[in-house]
């Protein structure tokens, strides 16, 4: 009996995508590599933690919220010099989010098909995977971001008091990672959702209150530690965090950068092997209707689109992990539309050929610009660069097969597939841990962040 009650378990779709993602995410365990070089930026601050046993008064990064030091402090605490440790906290948001995009689709329309569809988008996308992979401040603030406006959107439809409660700790949480931008982003969803719903005046300015209440209750104790130690050097430093780096970024020879169409290329990228999916399903006669018609649709809309728009028009770097708070919204929104309206139908898939060819060459115009713009790097290891592209296009390979030889199987149960992502990801998270020791500039990033640990 225990043992079909668990196979039962370990064979339920939702059990097989955190599953994957778990494993992904994870590979190898033991020299995890990381990246990017801006971890050592909070590793600093958790490693000092770990010595002193002090969170509150443990030195600030940039001014940012403290979760990434403290999580990180915690999860490495056994093994302080374990990189797949230190992105621990990263991993679970990770499998959160996996949970989250499932669940809430299901209590948006009640398919459970739809849900699979929406998770198997959400968790074989490749900027969710690097999300995961990668522990810096966004990741964490966007899944609890996408935890506040689910939550939020079921007590708004649904009015059970509990679902605001939910969301208020969801976007406490995710402000003591991103400040000002979860307490922003949360206000504009709230108006917006509002909105579509038609709420009074007074319940917009209570649920206002909320918000401001949580995110002040939440942070409150670590800013008046951190004002108390570092005094106005602090506060200096948080006000810009929080307000100036909008217009640019913190260095001394910074400008305002207008590469405004950054984010758009960023937002359609990370949605590789789905971006072609998404093109196809947007550029549909009738697309407003499809909007019109579906309240949730346009849920899903005011929680990505203001954040696009409004990053969009900052003059701060733009990399992609800033704008990590869209894709849980646009994995559902794609799900949304080709289970509803358009995997059936083989107009959309013909449409489907033309949107793959045009993200193919946008890819190779990203691909020969960064060959360029990292001409060392390349020749350093050719071979790093020629998986990165294997990597891409193989991705690209598998959904275009399943669009169109297995789209009926996609809609039943998309599950199936998983196993051809993850043989992809797996060979290539391999082939990057034996590089990882090999290239000068991937040692580098290594030396970078281990200098903080001694």
């Amino acid at each position: 009996m225990i043992i079909k009650r668990i196979k039962k378990i370990i064979t339920k779709p939702l059990s097989i995508f955190l599953a994957f993602t778990f494993f992904v995410c994870s590979w190898p365990f033991i020299s995890f590599p990381l990246t990017d070089g801006d971890v050592s930026n909070w590793m600093m601050a958790s490693y000092k933690i770990q010595k002193t046993g002090v969170f509150l008064k443990a030195v600030s990064d940039q001014g940012h919220g403290p979760l990434m030091a403290w999580t990180g402090a915690i999860f490495a605490k056994l093994t302080p010099h374990s990189f797949y440790a230190y992105n621990f906290f990263n991993l679970l948001c990770g499998l959160l989010g996996v949970y989250l995009v499932y669940f809430f689709t299901y209590k948006f329309w009640q398919k459970k098909d739809l849900s699979i569809l929406a998770t198997y988008i959400f968790c074989t996308n490749i900027a969710v995977i690097y999300l995961t992979r990668t522990p810096m401040y966004d990741w964490p603030a966007a899944i609890m971001y996408f935890m506040f406006c689910g939550f939020y959107y079921l007590y708004v439809k649904e009015n059970e008091k509990k679902y605001l409660i939910f969301s208020l700790i969801a976007i406490g949480v995710g402000s003591l990672s991103r400040f000002s931008i979860c307490w922003g982003l949360a206000g504009i969803f709230m108006l917006l959702t509002s909105a579509i719903y038609r709420r009074s005046i007074k319940n917009i300015i209570l649920d206002s209150l909320f918000i401001t209440l949580i995110v002040g209750l939440f942070n409150f104790p670590w800013l008046i530690s951190q004002t108390k130690i570092y005094g106005s050097s602090f506060i200096k430093t948080f006000l810009f965090d929080n307000t100036g780096r909008y217009m640019k970024s913190a260095r001394p020879d910074a400008h305002y950068r207008k590469d405004f169409y950054g984010f758009l290329i960023y937002a359609l990228v990370g949605m590789i092997p789905h971006t072609f999916c998404l093109i196809a399903s947007l550029f549909q006669k009738g697309i407003t209707k499809r909007f019109k018609d579906s309240k949730e649709s346009m849920v899903l809309l005011a929680g990505f689109l203001p954040c696009l728009i409004l990053f969009s028009f900052s003059g701060h770097t733009k990399l992609a992990r800033y704008i990590a708070y869209v894709f849980p919204f646009i994995s559902m929104l794609t799900a949304y539309f080709m289970y509803f309206y358009d995997l059936k139908s083989h107009r959309y898939r013909k449409k489907c050929r033309f949107a793959l060819r045009s993200t193919a060459v946008l890819l190779i115009i990203i691909l020969v610009c960064l060959v360029f713009q990292f001409n060392a790097e390349v020749k350093e290891s050719i071979v790093f660069a020629l998986s990165v592209i294997v990597l891409l296009f193989s991705l690209l390979g598998v959904a275009n097969y399943t669009i169109k030889y297995r789209y009926k199987e996609l809609l039943e149960n998309a599950t199936k597939y998983l196993g051809f992502y993850f043989i992809i990801y797996f060979a290539f998270f391999s082939l990057l841990s034996f590089l990882y020791k090999r290239a000068e500039f991937l040692i580098d990033v290594e030396a970078m962040i281990r200098n903080v640990m001694q």
